[in-house]
């Protein structure tokens, strides 16, 4: 397997880490970069909700009912530096499956499938969504959204530049796709594998002042940019309430006088 291969591998699990987290098969991590002397605003609610899907079902089981906004953030799939102290921050994360995956004779393809590359389903949670399934569904299958706080614009932007990197070595048919969201970002579209067997999907990152937000759709073949953009939407009009507060609470503390002598 290439690096790139792997890194592309560590994306997908840290969504499937999320989804797990949400459902209560993780426990958030103790003593996280969350837990700081440094007040952030709080992100709580940014994030997806079932009322942000209409039409796309979920079942209960993997709504956002273990939201954490301390102290669980988006995975880091490098190495943190002993030397250094974490760097505080709040997040707000939420995961989605369509129940057509969870159920039926679609949850009997994804076992059937498993069993087939010689792995046991999970009895949880139809993860990964490859094999006959993709080709004979449609639309989105999975929605993964997380959004991050940062003690200031600066810390922001390093984090974007650590998210938000090019995954071109890693998808086939990815492409690039145009976008004037935020201070910064970067919308993509690629292919796990092929495509009557993987699922596509279509990710934006971007950042607005402090705050840093995620947002996956995957599905099959005829996944809709439409309908991705239509939900990166309404977390970018909440994140934009959040920095325009962060902004107000910046302008409102009082001058130190000092600096000035």
């Amino acid at each position: 397997m290439t690096v790139g291969s792997i890194e592309a591998y560590a994306f997908r699990i840290g969504s499937v880490v999320l989804l797990l987290a949400l459902v209560g098969v993780l426990v958030s991590r103790g003593g996280s970069r969350g837990v700081s002397s440094v007040k952030l605003a709080d992100p709580h609610g940014v994030a997806l909700t079932l009322d942000d899907l209409p039409g796309f079902v979920v079942t209960p089981s993997t709504a956002p009912v273990a939201r954490a906004v301390t102290d669980a953030c988006p995975p880091s799939f490098s190495i943190p530096d002993p030397r250094t102290t974490p760097l505080p921050e709040r997040c707000d994360f939420t995961g989605f499956l369509t129940a057509s995956a969870i159920d039926g004779a679609g949850r009997e393809q994804l076992d059937a499938y498993t069993r087939e590359t010689g792995n046991t389903p999970n009895p949880l949670l139809p993860l990964p969504i490859a094999g006959p399934f993709v080709a004979t569904h449609s639309g989105i299958f999975e929605v993964y959204d997380w959004v991050v706080v940062l003690p200031s614009s600066v810390d922001a932007q390093d984090e974007f530049a650590r998210m938000a990197h090019s995954r071109a070595d890693q998808l086939s048919d990815y492409r690039e796709l145009p976008s004037s969201l935020g201070d910064e970002r970067r919308v993509y579209r690629g292919v796990f594998g092929p495509p009557a067997t993987y699922e596509t999907q279509i990710v934006t990152f971007w950042r607005r002042g402090d705050v840093v937000a995620m947002l996956n759709t995957m599905g099959a073949a005829d996944i809709s940019e439409d309908q991705h953009t239509d939900l990166v939407r309404i977390v970018d009009a909440r994140m934009q309430a959040i920095a325009q507060q962060i902004g107000r609470r910046r302008e409102s503390r009082p001058v130190n006088a000092s600096a000035f002598r």
